[in-house]
């Protein structure tokens, strides 16, 4: 209740910086998903590739749901 009271008092006297904006905020979440989803997609294509095997063809070397990774 405290921190509410105090709030309250200095409301007023608070101006958010030009940076302190919704729309700064969305453009950042943007900009880190993009770039991620570039990260991630380069690594797939040029790095290592992951897959798993859905059916038992390559039994008793590779079992059904075997993880493995592959350089493309």
């Amino acid at each position: 209740m405290d921190a509410v009271r105090t709030a309250r008092q200095f409301k007023n006297q608070y101006a958010p910086k030009k940076y302190n904006k919704l729309i700064t905020y969305i453009g950042i979440y943007f900009l880190i998903a993009i770039f991620s989803m570039s990260i991630s997609t380069a690594v797939k294509t040029n790095v290592i590739q992951a897959y798993k095997f859905p059916s038992g063809s390559m039994e008793p070397t590779l079992l059904i749901g075997d993880h493995i990774l592959v350089d493309p």
